[in-house]
């Protein structure tokens, strides 16, 4: 029989191994359950920004104007966190790409193709303009969604027809 010691050691050992494996499951848990939750309104946000870049691309494609700018009226937050609307390219392919802004160690996004036309435009980063009365948008291909929320910002999605191409972006704005 081993001693008092050894016994005690053996037991903390055990209650801290069953106490790492219940948290851990209830982790997991709660980050499949909170993925079930979001997705559908994650959908909705994604197939909106989708809807709003076809418009856009459409208006500035079979029009004079050479510039449409398109307020996007979005959430800030999903669910009590925060998220990243971006265009990326993969390959030839570009996708609009909502990230959440979650644990460190749970990604959750959801990516929609930029199909037909609309996959073979370019985009800019860095570069600004005037829009509206008073306000300066910002050019990238990626936007916090913390912007939505504040009353001098607001998130934009434009197309511009420059050089025979046309240029399609995310912006933010602020109030100058």
């Amino acid at each position: 029989m081993p001693s008092a010691a050894v016994s005690y050691v053996i037991y903390v050992t055990v209650m801290i191994g069953i106490s790492a494996a219940v948290i851990f499951f209830f982790m997991s848990y709660s980050s499949i359950l909170t993925r079930d939750l979001i997705e559908p309104q994650m959908n909705e946000v994604a197939n909106y920004i989708c809807e709003n870049i076809l418009k856009v691309y459409t208006l500035v494609n079979t029009s004079d104007s050479n510039m449409i700018v398109k307020e996007l009226n979005i959430p800030s937050n999903i669910m009590n966190k925060g998220y990243f609307v971006e265009i990326v390219k993969l390959g030839e392919v570009k996708y609009l790409v909502l990230r959440l802004k979650v644990e460190p160690w749970t990604e959750i996004y959801k990516r929609i193709p930029l199909q037909g036309d609309i996959a073979s435009i370019d985009y800019i980063d860095g570069e600004s303009f005037s829009y509206g009365n008073g306000w300066r948008a910002y050019q990238q291909h990626r936007v916090d969604s913390g912007y939505a929320g504040l009353t001098n910002y607001r998130v934009l999605v434009f197309a511009r027809r420059e050089n025979g191409r046309i240029i399609l972006g995310l912006a933010w704005a602020e109030k100058t």
